[in-house]
């Protein structure tokens, strides 16, 4: 039998079997897997490479820079954008609420960049800006956290500065000559309501030595620094502006913030949301050049042994504010350095002698009702070519600390196209006549109803009424005998009928009372 040609090469040499790498390398399944395999580990290492190339190249060829919601240039940046950037298609809508001097209220739209990436040229220098906004929230204030990231095509980071200043130089343009009032919201500060003008220090009626000897207290302080730094004093000063209401102590402090360019930060301590730690905070994180102002401070506690607000009870203090609290806040281990801190109360006795020591309060001024200087410097100020002999006649009508610089301003306002007008309203005040002893200096008296009153009351409800009507009307209300609130209540009952009117006063037999209390 023949046998099949196998062929020499079929047989292994030695009688050796073939190896694994041999077979391996023979199996075109393995082949095809190893070259899929191999492109795609060159493929990532590629992808890989890019990655980090594109970070150099990022590192290299770009500058960015991030800002927070938390910022000021935050706000600044975005304004700046509204204004300067129009080709942008995706928007959110920012409502201005103008409120002007004479008291109206305008409303404008603005359109601010919304979320997402934008493109823009600055200068010849191509820059994107994205804002992002996370879901997550600021654990103090509630506000939803926002982001800016601004990226420049270039390594020269002063395109990036110069922007910024201009950003931060529009925002102060829109406000300059204003001070901003910040309220607390939370755990920050917000500005409330539209920055207001600035009102001149000697727009504000006080005597020439009250206005330059605290002016000119804020000014040294502000110039010496460096001395409480080199002494190792705490660089802090607090004044206690009492005395009577209507007297201008918050309009006065808003004078001198605008003439030292500070805003004011407003503390309201009846609130009943205050905490130590929340107050302690605020105080410690005031905005830059911003006057803190505690408004009606003796209103914060009934007394210091109490600690409780009204309207809470003990079961409750751990949740309030304390009196402790308070102070240390003014100048504990936690207070803020570089501060000025403004009081104001019109009742000083009431409050607790460790509040006002020095060291928390180093100034106090009292502010009390009008005196001939004020009355004299306002009449000027409303009628500029008024003599002298006019302001000492105007003078003598109001005898000092007789009326508030409120009422005296309303007076004014209600006369300010007529001072002959103006003249007569206030002789009709007859201030004169009130008894000098019922007058004490940062004392106002309001006497109760005498005949002129009586009669002018008389004439305003019933116009037709005849002189000899108000005579015997008035010789039933002798006066100081009935207060004015009382015998407006009697017109109101009788407003339709004069003989009732009469009746019921005859009635109230006040001349009888008027005897026998004398």
């Amino acid at each position: 039998m023949d046998l099949p040609d196998i062929g020499v090469d079929a047989l292994p040499d030695d009688g050796e079997k073939p190896g694994y790498l041999h077979q391996l390398r023979s199996n075109q399944f393995f082949a095809a897997g190893f070259g899929l395999g191999a492109l795609g580990a060159a493929t990532t290492a590629l992808k890989k490479l890019s990655v980090v190339g594109m970070g150099i190249a990022r590192r290299k060829l770009f500058v960015s820079v991030e800002l927070n919601s938390r910022d000021p240039s935050y706000e600044w940046f975005l304004n700046w954008m509204a204004r300067n950037v129009n080709h942008t298609q995706h928007l959110s809508v920012s409502t201005d609420l103008i409120k002007h001097d004479n008291g109206t209220v305008t409303t404008s739209f603005g359109f601010l960049p919304s979320t997402g990436r934008h493109y823009f040229r600055y200068k010849r220098t191509f820059m994107s800006c994205e804002r992002v906004r996370e879901t997550n929230t600021l654990a103090r204030s509630g506000q939803l956290w926002e982001s800016v990231v601004i990226t420049m095509l270039g390594y020269n980071r002063h395109k990036l500065l110069e922007l910024m200043e201009e950003a931060k130089f529009e925002a102060v343009q829109k406000i300059e000559g204003r001070t901003i009032v910040y309220s607390a919201m939370g755990h920050e500060w917000r500005q409330f309501g539209n920055p207001l003008r600035q009102r001149p220090v000697s727009s504000i009626y006080l005597p020439s030595q009250v206005s330059s000897r605290v002016l000119n207290d804020i000014q040294e302080f502000l110039s010496s620094q460096e001395w409480y730094v080199d002494h190792g004093v705490p660089y802090r000063r607090g004044y206690l502006f009492y005395g009577e209401p209507g007297s201008g102590k918050t309009s006065f402090i808003h004078s001198l913030a605008g003439a030292i360019g500070y805003n004011i930060c407003v503390v309201n301590l009846s609130e009943k949301t205050w905490t130590d730690d929340r107050l302690q905070y605020l105080f410690a994180n005031c905005p830059d050049r911003s006057i803190l102002l505690l408004e009606d401070v003796d209103a914060a506690f009934i007394d210091r042994q109490a600690e409780i607000p009204r309207g809470y009870t003990r079961a409750d203090a751990h949740l309030l504010l304390s009196y402790s609290g308070l102070l240390n806040a003014l100048d504990g281990v936690m207070s803020s350095d570089a501060q000025l801190v403004f009081m104001t109360t019109n009742h000083k006795q009431l409050l607790d002698p460790a509040l006002i020591r020095p060291g928390r309060v180093d100034v106090q001024e009292y502010f009390g009702n009008a005196v001939s200087e004020q009355v004299i410097s306002m009449l000027k100020h409303f009628f500029p070519d008024v003599t002298e002999e006019a302001c000492s006649i105007f003078s003598s009508l109001v005898p000092d600390n007789s009326m508030s610089m409120a009422e005296l301003q309303g007076m004014f306002l209600l006369h300010k196209d007529d001072l002959d007008s103006l003249i007569n309203a206030v002789k009709e005040l007859n201030l004169n006549n009130i008894d000098p002893a019922l007058i004490q200096p940062g004392q106002e008296y309001f006497g109760n109803a005498v005949s002129e009153h009586v009669i002018s009351m008389l004439k305003h409800f019933f116009p037709d009424v005849t002189e000899e009507a108000c005579s015997i009307f008035s010789s039933l209300v002798p006066d100081n005998s009935i207060s004015m609130a009382e015998l407006q209540g009697m017109f109101l009952l009788h407003k339709d009928d004069l003989d009732s009117l009469v009746n019921a006063v005859n009635d109230l037999n006040l001349n009888q009372i008027n005897d026998s209390d004398s």
